[in-house]
């Protein structure tokens, strides 16, 4: 008993330890991003004495420049989370060893006005320090396993996540850095906002999808054009492309998290179409910068464009903001990222309480629904290549018993 009460102990301090130099590195690499972006974007131009229309062009040409030279001398970093995840399945560990390069090709299209979020380069940032310090302290603790060893994992998981959200919080309040986050007004429901829960479902499923194919369509424009093929040429275009809607539409530039409160406060004077095209601008921004090997997460632009769909439907409609946000911004991130949990409690930070029911019910029913689709595909799928192999396996057994002619 002495024994297992040890190693609780050593596990919780070591998670504890563990999330606040996580809490720590987090927060001085967000730092450094907004300190540089605000420099190059906001100080920098008054010294070169530029308007915004030219810095744009600089500075996204420039970022294509020197992110081209990363991705072809460090290597293709960032990956995407799906891609740290399956090389997590599938060896049980993350390779550290990039961390330095990693570090280097996350910050820069961040800083450059890629129109990505920083959730990417920071999970695959966490997974690699998180590995390496676990390697580090914990082979001594875990010689003695008295207890099962996924329990300790989930206890030291557990410790390490409070301690980083409280460090990450700590450092943020004493620098008086202020969250993006905000809360969207409260107002009374009526049976006209209940009446069109099921068109703004299926809307915000058709917006979704219609995100989806974009990214497709210039992943395959990319491969069809064998613009992939040389990752210094694509971040070049990439930038190219960034600067020429960035010039234009500077929303569609960032992650969009920081932009997301004058689309709140101004959308009356914005106006509807203004929006809408905005929202769609904004996700073919962050399907090219993707693609373009200005790599980094979506979360945070789709979270953008839902919001400005959202509001501009809401006022088509005439019901009330917040309710459509629920529904359509928990809709929209579901199909785009197939993690309805996460976007419950993305939006549900937006949200006041007496909301969050729509955004669950809004999130789960679209998952529910694109599972249930994909499942008929594929037994469809499936029943095909069966009757085709069965087919196949008829015609041979008839050839086989037929006589052959001498």
């Amino acid at each position: 008993m002495d024994i297992i009460k040890s190693i609780i102990k050593n596990i919780i301090f070591l998670g504890l330890i563990i999330g606040i130099v996580i809490g720590a590195f987090c927060w001085a690499f967000m730092f450094l991003v907004n300190l540089s972006s605000n420099f190059l974007w906001h100080e920098l131009p008054h010294i070169i004495k530029v308007n915004n229309f030219t810095i744009t062009i600089i500075l996204c040409s420039l970022g294509g420049l020197i992110i081209g030279l990363c991705q072809k001398y460090l290597g293709p970093y960032p990956k995407e989370m799906d891609e740290i995840l399956h090389e997590y399945k599938l060896t049980k560990t993350i390779d550290y060893k990039p961390l330095p390069k990693y570090i280097i090709c996350a910050f820069l299209p961040l800083i450059f006005g890629g129109s990505i979020g920083p959730e990417a380069g920071l999970f695959g940032m966490v997974a690699m320090l998180s590995t390496f310090l676990s390697e580090k302290f914990k082979s001594s603790i875990y010689k003695v396993q008295p207890i099962s060893k996924k329990l300790l994992n989930y206890v030291t998981y557990s410790c390490t996540a409070l301690s980083a959200y409280f460090t990450i919080k700590f450092l943020s309040d004493l620098t008086h850095k202020g969250s993006f986050i905000f809360k969207l007004s409260k107002n009374n429901i009526s049976s006209k906002e209940l009446m069109f829960f099921i068109p703004i479902l299926i809307l915000s499923i058709i917006i979704g999808i219609s995100f989806n194919y974009m990214g497709d369509l210039v992943k395959y424009t990319c491969k069809k054009t064998k613009i992939s093929l040389n990752p210094f040429t694509e971040a070049i275009i990439g930038g190219g492309i960034l600067a020429v809607l960035g010039a234009y539409f500077p929303l569609t530039l960032f992650s969009g998290e920081h932009a997301l409160r004058e689309i709140v406060n101004n959308f009356d004077e914005l106006g509807d179409i203004y929006i809408l095209f905005i929202a769609f601008l904004k996700i073919l921004a962050t399907k090219i910068s993707i693609n373009f090997r200005w790599v980094g997460g979506q979360i945070f632009p789709t979270i953008f464009a839902s919001f400005c769909i959202a509001f501009a439907v809401s006022d088509i409609l005439k019901i009330d903001p917040t309710y459509s946000v629920a529904i359509i911004a928990a809709g929209v991130i579901t199909v785009v990222l197939r993690k309805p949990i996460i976007a419950v409690v993305l939006i549900g930070l937006f949200l006041p309480v007496t909301y969050w029911i729509f955004a669950i019910i809004s999130s789960f029913s679209i998952n529910f629904i694109i599972d249930k689709f994909k499942y008929k595909n594929l037994n469809k799928y499936l029943q095909h290549m069966l009757i085709k192999l069965k087919g196949m396996r008829c015609k041979d057994l008839t050839s086989e018993n037929t006589p052959q002619s001498s």
